[in-house]
Protein backbone atom coordinates (compact mmCIF):
# COMPACT_ATOMS: atom_id res chain seq x y z
CA UNK A 1 0.00 0.00 0.00
CA UNK A 2 1.25 3.14 -0.93
CA UNK A 3 1.23 6.55 1.10
CA UNK A 4 -1.41 8.87 -0.18
CA UNK A 5 0.56 12.23 -0.12
CA UNK A 6 3.34 10.64 -2.33
CA UNK A 7 2.19 7.50 -3.60
CA UNK A 8 5.29 5.69 -2.44
CA UNK A 9 5.87 2.52 -0.20
CA UNK A 10 7.75 3.66 3.17
CA UNK A 11 9.49 1.87 5.62
CA UNK A 12 11.99 1.49 8.67
CA UNK A 13 13.37 -0.68 10.42
CA UNK A 14 12.21 -1.38 14.33
CA UNK A 15 14.01 -2.94 17.53
CA UNK A 16 11.51 -1.80 19.93
CA UNK A 17 9.76 -5.79 20.55
CA UNK A 18 13.99 -7.28 20.40
CA UNK A 19 16.28 -8.01 17.77
CA UNK A 20 17.65 -11.36 16.36
CA UNK A 21 20.19 -10.05 14.11
CA UNK A 22 20.85 -7.22 11.69
CA UNK A 23 18.47 -5.84 8.94
CA UNK A 24 18.50 -3.64 6.16
CA UNK A 25 15.68 -2.09 3.94
CA UNK A 26 16.29 -0.48 0.67
CA UNK A 27 14.41 1.22 -1.76
CA UNK A 28 14.75 0.05 -5.75
CA UNK A 29 14.00 0.82 -8.91
CA UNK A 30 12.67 -1.68 -11.22
CA UNK A 31 14.95 -2.71 -14.33
CA UNK A 32 13.86 -0.57 -17.51
CA UNK A 33 12.19 2.15 -14.67
CA UNK A 34 13.76 5.95 -14.61
CA UNK A 35 14.84 6.28 -11.33
CA UNK A 36 15.10 9.24 -8.92
CA UNK A 37 16.22 10.26 -5.88
CA UNK A 38 14.47 7.55 -3.65
CA UNK A 39 16.23 4.60 -5.55
CA UNK A 40 19.43 2.72 -3.92
CA UNK A 41 18.52 4.49 -0.09
CA UNK A 42 19.39 1.92 2.61
CA UNK A 43 18.14 2.21 6.39
CA UNK A 44 18.65 0.00 8.89
CA UNK A 45 21.88 -2.07 9.44
CA UNK A 46 24.42 -4.97 8.48
CA UNK A 47 26.84 -5.35 11.49
CA UNK A 48 26.16 -7.73 14.00
CA UNK A 49 24.07 -6.21 16.91
CA UNK A 50 25.69 -8.57 19.46
CA UNK A 51 28.22 -7.85 19.96
CA UNK A 52 29.61 -6.38 23.57
CA UNK A 53 26.16 -7.67 24.48
CA UNK A 54 25.90 -8.93 28.06
CA UNK A 55 23.41 -11.67 29.82
CA UNK A 56 21.53 -8.72 31.21
CA UNK A 57 20.52 -7.67 27.52
CA UNK A 58 19.07 -10.93 26.26
CA UNK A 59 15.84 -12.64 25.91
CA UNK A 60 15.23 -16.60 26.08
CA UNK A 61 13.16 -17.64 23.67
CA UNK A 62 10.80 -20.72 23.88
CA UNK A 63 13.31 -22.40 21.64
CA UNK A 64 16.14 -21.68 23.53
CA UNK A 65 17.48 -18.76 21.18
CA UNK A 66 18.87 -15.13 22.42
CA UNK A 67 17.15 -12.25 21.04
CA UNK A 68 18.29 -8.85 22.73
CA UNK A 69 15.38 -8.16 25.06
CA UNK A 70 12.46 -5.45 24.02
CA UNK A 71 13.35 -1.54 24.03
CA UNK A 72 9.87 -0.20 25.11
CA UNK A 73 8.67 -3.76 27.27
CA UNK A 74 5.69 -5.36 26.37
CA UNK A 75 2.77 -7.50 28.00
CA UNK A 76 5.46 -9.84 29.12
CA UNK A 77 8.39 -8.21 29.73
CA UNK A 78 9.26 -4.45 31.02
CA UNK A 79 12.01 -2.67 28.93
CA UNK A 80 15.38 -3.34 29.31
CA UNK A 81 17.58 -0.39 30.01
CA UNK A 82 20.90 -2.33 29.13
CA UNK A 83 19.39 -3.31 25.49
CA UNK A 84 18.59 0.33 25.02
CA UNK A 85 22.13 1.44 26.15
CA UNK A 86 24.01 -1.04 24.44
CA UNK A 87 21.83 -0.44 21.21
CA UNK A 88 22.01 3.25 21.09
CA UNK A 89 25.68 2.95 21.15
CA UNK A 90 26.21 0.07 18.38
CA UNK A 91 23.18 0.67 16.14
CA UNK A 92 21.92 4.33 16.87
CA UNK A 93 18.23 5.53 16.71
CA UNK A 94 18.58 6.45 13.44
CA UNK A 95 19.52 3.44 11.84
CA UNK A 96 16.48 1.84 13.84
CA UNK A 97 14.31 2.75 16.28
CA UNK A 98 15.61 1.54 19.44
CA UNK A 99 12.82 3.96 21.78
CA UNK A 100 10.47 6.59 20.27
CA UNK A 101 8.40 7.07 16.56
CA UNK A 102 11.10 9.94 16.01
CA UNK A 103 14.91 10.19 14.47
CA UNK A 104 14.41 7.07 12.37
CA UNK A 105 15.54 7.74 8.41
CA UNK A 106 12.00 6.58 6.75
CA UNK A 107 13.30 4.90 3.20
CA UNK A 108 10.59 5.87 0.50
CA UNK A 109 10.42 3.87 -2.97
CA UNK A 110 9.28 5.15 -6.10
CA UNK A 111 8.05 2.29 -7.56
CA UNK A 112 6.45 0.65 -4.21
CA UNK A 113 8.70 -2.02 -3.48
CA UNK A 114 11.44 -2.49 -0.80
CA UNK A 115 13.68 -4.77 -0.32
CA UNK A 116 13.98 -6.30 3.22
CA UNK A 117 17.53 -8.49 3.62
CA UNK A 118 17.83 -10.46 6.67
CA UNK A 119 21.28 -11.10 7.61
Amino acid sequence: MTAPEDNKAHGDISLQQGCDGPVTIGSTCSEGETCDQFTNVIGGFDWDPFKGATDQMYWPTSDGRKILDTTMGNWERPQNNATIAHLQKLVGQRNAYIVGGEGTDDIASGNNCLSVIFY
